[in-house]
C-alpha cells in the first residue's frame, strides 16, 4: 500500500525497523576459521609438519650448539689447571732442591709425557660416551630403551637394532656391512620419529633421548667393551 500523508509516520517506523532488523543479522555473522574442503584440509596438515620439522632441527642444532660450547669451555678450563699444576710443582721443587741439570732434565721429560696425556684427554672429550652396561649388556647385546624411545611407532626399527645388537654380542663386534647399514638405517628412522614427536616432549627429554640415540650410533662404530 503507497506510503499517503497520513500514513507517512507508520511507513517511516517500519522501514527503520527493517534496516534495523538487517544490520543486526549481518552483525550476528560468525566466521569459522576451519577447512572447507579436503584439499583445504590436507594442506594445512603438511603445513603443520613442515613447521614441526623447521622446530625440530632448530631445537637440534642450538642444542649441539650449547653442548658443544660448554664441553669447549670445560677443555679450556680443564688444561689451565693442568698448566697451573704443574707451574706449582715446579716452583716448589725450585725451591726444595734448586735447579740441578739432572733433575731439570727429568722435570722436562716428565712435564713432556703429562703434556702428551693432557693432549690425548683433550682429544677425547669431545666424542660421545660409550652405554654404560646398564645401558647396553655387552655379553647379550641386549638394550634398555629410555623411555620416550619404548613406544609402539619405534616397534620396527626397535626390534632390528636389537636383533644385530644381540648378533654384535655374539660375533664379539663384527658386524658385517649389511648389518651396519640395517642398524644404522634403524636408528636414522628412530631419529625422524623423535623429531616428529617434538611437541610431546619438553627440551629436557628431548635432547636426553637425542644424546642416547647419538650414543648408540657411536657404540656400534667401535668394538665390544
Amino acid at each position: 500500500m503507497p506510503c499517503t500523508s497520513r500514513i507517512l509516520p507508520a511507513c517511516l517506523v517500519i522501514s527503520l525497523g527493517i534496516v534495523w532488523s538487517g544490520s543486526s543479522v549481518a552483525s550476528a555473522q560468525v566466521i569459522v576459521n576451519r577447512a572447507s574442503t579436503v584439499g583445504e584440509s590436507y594442506a594445512r596438515g603438511m603445513a603443520d609438519v613442515v613447521r614441526s620439522q623447521r622446530e625440530f632441527n632448530l631445537m637440534n642444532s642450538q642444542a649441539n650448539i650449547n653442548a658443544e660450547e660448554a664441553r669447549r669451555r670445560q677443555l679450556e678450563n680443564d688444561l689451565r689447571q693442568t698448566e697451573i699444576f704443574f707451574q706449582r710443582r715446579a716452583i716448589n721443587r725450585q725451591e726444595r732442591f734448586g735447579d740441578y741439570p739432572e733433575r731439570a732434565a727429568r722435570n722436562a721429560e716428565r712435564a713432556a709425557r703429562d703434556s702428551e696425556r693432557a693432549m690425548i684427554r683433550y682429544g677425547q672429550a669431545g666424542r660421545p660416551r660409550r652405554l654404560t652396561y646398564s645401558e647396553l649388556n655387552p655379553l647379550t647385546g641386549i638394550i634398555t630403551w629410555p623411555l620416550f624411545l619404548q613406544g609402539p611407532e619405534y616397534a620396527q626399527p626397535r626390534q632390528t637394532i636389537n636383533a644385530i645388537m644381540h648378533t654384535r654380542a655374539l660375533q664379539e663386534g663384527a658386524l658385517s656391512l649389511e648389518e651396519f647399514q640395517a642398524v644404522t638405517s634403524a636408528l636414522a628412522e628412530m631419529s625422524s620419529i623423535l623429531g616428529s614427536r617434538i611437541r610431546e616432549k619438553n627440551s629436557t627429554d628431548f635432547i636426553n633421548t637425542r644424546n642416547f640415540l647419538n650414543r648408540l650410533d657411536y657404540e656400534i662404530r667401535n668394538p665390544v667393551s
